[in-house]
């Protein structure tokens, strides 16, 4: 494979999105040459999109449609005929398409149909609801989409077990390909030092979006405050930006934490191995762990929807590749034990489980990552070429939406906190 594209919707500063910054960097070192198509332009973190042309081709949808209608919005601009010679002219040598829901999935079909050659597509499951959300009561259009996507289906990557299985049991087990792709991350050229404070301030930091299946940004607070209450000394930094950040800015002013808990904004992807090294102890879920655990943090892991404030414990301790899904059998803890405990921790004892989480670590490297992501291309299926697909999704999908507007129902940007 000398050719993949990207189809994805934007470049925000997320976990998946760094990953891709690291994969497509990998890539380009094992002599295949990545290519993007984002669906939305301006949805894009202009340091990320740095970094990614570094390594790869950037191209946005509107750029290739039929129609310059500069009045309609990229949403809207989504639904105009693509101009084949266009598509044909920037992706005729292109070998692979990976996507990553539904949308993007539907979109590379319509870009595949504008192209004479073959496509073989992976499809990958980034979050555990992604494929199993919705229950036995599906909307039209995710019926619809499901019913499509397993008739001729796509290799389907996995980060872990956990998502094979949730996927599996809420599509009734169907056939179709699949992989298990553990996401990858950079190591550290430089062993991280514990660091030497002039005090003895516990230094807890979480790195994410702000988001509501992320629960742990909630509950943190309240144990944030019985923390204080009993007398343990420490602060807690908070770096991401999204729909909770007033709430929670709101409910730090309530507990009086405002000393102790910092919402600290956005980091830039390019100082993060810098700021964890600052810290002690990283709390939460998904790249940024593996990032922590890499620099040498003890990370105790959050629950995705989890409502109390518990954990499976220290990342180092949990087997496999599973770490933050729901329902896995693994004993929980709360969190306030945790970090109480950890806080009381002489610096050999602290130093013992940094080691153990770099360790651990090593499982995520971005190098083997890489070659399992390649290796997938090599058995999947071609993509189904067609336009019909996605307009006949995107009007079950306006209808329901638009109902869902009136009667308060669920909509569809909740999918990921359906709890499973």
């Amino acid at each position: 494979m000398k050719k993949v594209l990207f189809v994805q919707s934007s470049l925000g500063l997320g976990g998946i999105e760094t990953f891709f910054v690291r994969l497509v960097k990998e890539l380009s070192a094992k002599g295949v040459r990545p290519q993007f198509v984002f669906l939305y332009k301006k949805l894009i973190n202009p340091k990320l999109l740095i970094e990614i042309q570094k390594y790869s081709d950037v191209y946005y949808w509107q750029d290739l449609v039929g129609l310059s209608v500069d009045a309609l919005g990229e949403k809207a601009k989504l639904m105009l005929p693509l101009s084949s010679k266009k598509v044909e002219a920037l992706f005729s040598d292109c070998e692979a398409i990976h996507v990553s829901n539904a949308l993007t999935y539907l979109c590379a079909q319509r870009l595949a149909s504008c192209l004479p050659q073959e496509l073989k597509c992976v499809f990958g499951i980034y979050h555990a609801n992604e494929l199993a959300w919705g229950g036995k009561k599906l909307p039209a259009y995710e019926g619809y989409f499901r019913e499509k996507l397993f008739g001729t289906p796509p290799m389907l990557l996995f980060f872990n077990q956990a998502s094979v299985d949730k996927t599996a049991k809420a599509n009734n087990f169907a056939a179709y390909p699949s992989m298990l792709f553990p996401l990858g991350v950079d190591m550290p050229s430089v062993c991280r030092e514990p660091i030497q404070t002039s005090d003895d301030k516990l230094r807890l930091v979480s790195v994410g979006r702000l988001v509501e299946f992320k629960t742990y940004n909630l509950y943190m607070l309240d144990v944030a405050r019985e923390l204080k209450d009993n007398g343990i000394n420490f602060t807690y930094s908070i770096f991401g930006s999204g729909p909770l950040s007033d709430v929670m800015a709101a409910r730090i002013t309530e507990l009086g934490l405002q000393e102790h808990v910092i919402l600290e904004g956005d980091l830039e992807y390019s100082r993060l191995d810098e700021e964890l090294s600052t810290h002690h102890l990283f709390i939460g879920t998904g790249t940024a762990l593996l990032h922590a655990a890499a620099n040498g943090l003890a990370c105790i892991t959050a629950i995705e929807n989890e409502q109390d404030s518990t954990s499976y414990g220290y990342f180092s301790e949990l087997p496999g590749y599973d770490y933050h899904e729901q329902g896995m059998a693994f004993e929980k803890y709360k969190f306030y034990d945790l970090i109480a405990q950890y806080s009381v921790l002489d610096l050999a004892g602290r130093e013992a489980l940094s080691q153990r989480h770099l360790v651990r670590s090593k499982a995520f490297d971005m190098n083997a990552c890489a070659d399992n992501f390649v290796e997938a291309f090599e058995m999947a299926p071609f993509i189904k070429k067609s336009s019909f697909i996605f307009y006949s999704f995107m009007l079950r999908f306006v209808a329901c939406e638009l109902i869902a507007t009136v009667t308060s129902g669920e909509k569809y940007s909740k999918k990921y906190e359906h709890v499973l």
